[in-house]
């Protein structure tokens, strides 16, 4: 049994081998593996909360709600190229709010904390709807917008004063 379970792990290691040296695997996989640290300590301070979670431990919600949206973004740049960071940097100043929104979620349910939130997902939005609607918005609907307002203007009768 023993000799068994080594010569299925050297044959698993031995496939996964040929498999990472055949496709160019660990190049890719170890470019962004620093990216999973954001994930294991945002995860490690949420699980720290929902194991325990009195209040001594409900600070760690924010530090935990700030990694994983910094391992959301670091993971989706990772995947789809850096290049979004140019648009996506707003979310840097929502990482906090949305630990912060975690605090009051399942803490005391102190409304001073919405102050932070709302500042800090008010912001992010305003800098996100403005990248974004650089993208989609200025390039394509708003002139589309302002010829439909146009025409309803060219061909809706005026009052006679």
């Amino acid at each position: 049994m023993k000799n068994r379970s080594i010569a299925i792990l050297f044959i698993l290691v031995g496939i996964g081998g040929l498999i990472f040296n055949y496709f160019g695997f660990p190049e890719r996989i170890f470019q962004n593996a620093w990216v999973l640290i954001f994930w294991i300590l945002g995860f490690a301070f949420e699980v720290g909360y929902f194991k325990d979670p009195s209040t001594k431990s409900i600070g760690l919600l924010v530090p935990g709600g700030l990694f994983l949206t910094l391992g959301f973004i670091f993971s989706f740049c990772s995947i789809f190229g850096y290049d979004w960071m140019e648009i996506l940097w707003p979310l840097f100043i929502l990482a906090p709010g949305v630990g912060i929104f975690q605090l009051y979620l399942f803490g005391d349910k102190n409304k001073a904390l919405l102050i932070p939130v709302g500042i800090l997902g008010t912001m992010s939005g305003i800098f996100l709807f403005m990248n974004l609607g650089h993208l989609f918005l200025f390039n394509l609907t708003f002139p589309i917008i302002l010829i439909v307002i146009g025409v309803f203007l060219m061909f809706v009768p005026t009052k006679k004063e």
